[in-house]
């Protein structure tokens, strides 16, 4: 039914994913923009996402770029696959809707690029302060480092991809400053969600204490944790139906998981997390946050 899906924690039996009438709740996530979108344009009562609709979140980050030198021209490298192509239609929207100039330059890559001089000395050239980098972690450490080697320095933002082990040794000394937009708290933190992960995860599963898929999972179980309690509070018996009823009534913004900008389901959308924080790459890896969880703009330019 979903196609080329990397991470798709389902809850129920498995055996009924064909059969979405028995089917209670299919919590969804994937990278891609387009592959996202597909899942939660399907209109199942059953379908229930917990990441961000990437074209606000592509939004968002063009949002911060303009903010983080004084408005100055910010340019976009994108990867031309399903990562990147959701912000080629988001940022182009939001700044239409915005009032504000769009990207200075719009730089694409194929994942298999290898040489990044000639698109960093485009982004160069067109006077960006900034740079969006919506891109997987290995093309955006290839424009960073050809910038680097060019001595062109603008900032950097992108999603939280920037934050991974992957990326920290991919780059080495030029991890540290770059801006991300993350909806989660990060694990590394001392925050009394990020210290319960820890714990429980310490305890129950520790070779997986650094994945990235724990943490999703970790957020799933707690929204369905939740679901399951509201459901059945007041002694009511557990069914499908209650279940699916609670995410869509009783989901208002609290944070569950370690999704700190809080969860919210209505009948016009499941995405679930419309909230964010932005956050800063730092030495030795993680990040330290910035600015606190808000709201995320609209999805611009989703279909």
């Amino acid at each position: 039914m979903i196609k080329n899906s990397e991470a798709i924690p389902a809850f129920g039996d498995s055996g009924v994913v064909e059969d979405q009438r028995d089917f209670a709740t299919l919590l969804a996530w994937h990278k891609c923009g387009e592959e996202r979108l597909i899942i939660n344009a399907f209109g199942r009562k059953n379908f229930f996402d917990f990441a961000p609709n990437f074209y606000s979140v592509y939004a968002g980050a063009y949002r911060l770029a303009r903010q983080v030198d004084g408005n100055a021209p910010v340019g976009l490298v994108y990867e031309n696959d399903a990562i990147g192509i959701p912000a080629t239609k988001a940022i182009p929207a939001y700044a239409a809707a915005a009032d504000l100039p769009g990207p200075s330059a719009s730089v694409a890559l194929d994942q298999t690029t290898t040489d990044c001089t000639p698109y960093a000395g485009q982004l160069q050239s067109s006077g960006a302060k900034a740079v969006v980098l919506a891109a997987s972690t290995d093309v955006a450490a290839c424009v960073v480092k050809a910038a680097n080697a060019i001595g062109y320095s603008p900032k950097w933002v992108g999603d939280w991809g920037l934050n991974s082990a992957s990326y920290e040794e991919e780059l080495g000394s030029l991890f540290p400053g770059q801006y991300v937009i993350d909806y989660q708290t990060p694990v590394t933190g001392s925050s009394a969600a990020a210290t319960l992960f820890n714990q429980q995860m310490e305890k129950y599963d520790p070779k997986d204490l650094k994945s990235s898929y724990a943490e999703q999972g970790w957020d799933a179980g707690a929204i369905f944790v939740d679901a399951v309690r509201k459901a059945t509070a007041n002694s009511q018996a557990y069914s499908n139906d209650a279940v699916v009823n609670a995410l869509d009534t009783e989901f208002n913004g609290q944070p569950l998981g370690l999704l700190a900008g809080g969860v919210v389901y209505d009948d016009s959308q499941h995405y679930g997390v419309l909230s964010a924080g932005v956050f800063q790459t730092v030495a030795g890896g993680g990040e330290k946050q910035l600015s606190p969880f808000t709201k995320l703009p609209e999805p611009y330019g989703a279909p």
